[in-house]
């Protein structure tokens, strides 16, 4: 779960150590406020009711040996008060493949499909014994992290400037301006649609970092839009040897947000094609809700426009270890944050079901999971900011499941 980190800049001329603490301070403040009054539920698209409220689960490895051993954990959860399952559909080469498919290696997907390598064909035994026992199903699926499709068509990988060399080079994930890597997403996930799960959960890589976004296809299309090149000479500069952002940059990013959305749209309106009715979820990092500017700049994110169209949850990474080290809070100060960060997150829906806090169960350094004080208290701090969705995020090993039962099961 640990993600790469751009480096902290200034802002607008406050050294970035007393900016961080004077952002603690107002969060801090935040705290002392009362919650915000509960919406009436935002209406839904034709065929959909307003958004349940999630209760959930996201698992990041089953660890369990067989499919009795399965049932045994989805036992556990129900009786928790879990009522969503977030269930992991992909594997990227080096991942660990989840214990009941049998060991397994290579990248490729857990449902079957001619557009993938298929490790294992479970989702749909995975979903009847989870709607057994009364959970719904939401399929966690990667986006531009097809490391097998990229395997055979490497003219399908996206474009980034690199700082150290000046010049543009390719990346890692699949490019979100080339058509043929949209309809590639389009027919793999009308084939995972198929499959009766309640609704999709976009991995985090569905975004453009800041110097991700460049290439030949962007370069077209940005100057079909705008009427000029699209050079990095236009979007970026460099102060006391550091990156900086020229005006270009913003309008840029803006740009990369739309197609992360049109990519979306495709996606959803290919999906629906084959079957109604499913709940779409979308990845959200936290700096994306308490400094949206930002959000916007280093991954082209833009929560509340993502709301307005085809997502029905916005999931906000929580993660409060993660933010404590990323930020330099105290575990009093994070707590504080994780507290603002969910008003402001429900300021941005609306409606509080609409907004999912994920919380971090497990330490994502030596991934044990967390003592039930620590985990309970980081439950407290998201119900402070208002009654939103929560989902616990876990690896292997399940965390003690007394704090989850004392908030879900309420």
């Amino acid at each position: 779960m640990p993600r790469f980190r751009f480096p902290r800049k200034a802002f607008h001329g406050i050294p970035i150590n007393q900016w961080l603490r004077l952002l603690a301070s107002l969060v801090l403040l935040a705290g002392c406020l009362p919650p915000p009054a509960l919406q009436t539920p935002v209406p839904r698209p034709p065929g959909k009711g307003p958004v349940p409220r999630i209760l959930g689960a996201q698992v990041t490895l089953f660890d369990s040996q067989s499919y009795e051993a399965l049932g045994a954990s989805l036992d556990q959860m129900r009786a928790a008060g879990v009522n969503t399952l977030f269930f992991r559909v992909f594997q990227n080469r080096g991942d660990r493949s989840h214990g009941f498919v049998g060991r397994r290696t290579g990248a490729g997907v857990y449902f079957d499909t001619d557009h993938a390598p298929v490790v294992a064909d479970v989702l749909g035994r995975v979903c009847a014994m989870a709607h057994a026992r009364g959970l719904r199903v939401f399929a966690w699926m990667t986006t531009r992290q097809c490391g097998w499709l990229l395997e055979e068509r490497p003219d399908l990988a996206g474009w980034r400037f690199d700082p150290a060399t000046g010049s543009v080079v390719q990346t890692a994930g699949l490019d979100l301006f080339h058509p043929e890597a949209t309809a590639y997403l389009r027919r793999l996930f009308a084939d995972l649609a198929r499959y009766p799960i309640d609704g999709v959960l976009f991995q985090d890589d569905l975004v453009l970092r800041h110097t991700e976004g460049l290439g030949p296809e962007a370069n077209r299309q940005y100057r079909r839009r705008f009427g000029y090149e699209l050079t990095p000479a236009r979007l970026f500069g460099s102060q006391d040897g550091r990156l900086v952002y020229r005006s270009e940059f913003w309008r840029w990013a803006v740009w990369k947000n739309e197609q992360i959305l049109r990519v979306v749209d495709a996606v959803v309106e290919s999906a629906a094609a084959r079957r109604a009715g499913l709940y779409w979820a979308l990845n959200g990092y936290y700096e994306s809700v308490t400094q949206p500017r930002q959000g916007l700049a280093w991954y082209a994110q833009d929560l509340q426009r993502a709301l307005s169209g085809r997502v029905d949850y916005l999931c906000i990474m929580a993660y409060h270890r993660q933010i404590m080290e990323e930020l330099a809070l105290s575990y009093g100060e994070a707590l504080a944050y994780l507290t603002g960060m969910t008003r402001e997150a429900i300021r941005m829906a609306e409606h509080p079901h609409r907004i999912i806090m994920k919380v971090q169960s497990l330490d994502w350094h030596t991934e044990s999971p967390l003592p039930a004080a620590e985990l309970s208290q980081v439950f407290q701090a998201v119900r402070a900011g208002g009654e939103t969705g929560l989902v616990y995020v876990r690896g292997k090993n399940p965390p003690p499941l007394t704090p989850v039962r004392r908030v879900f099961g309420r």
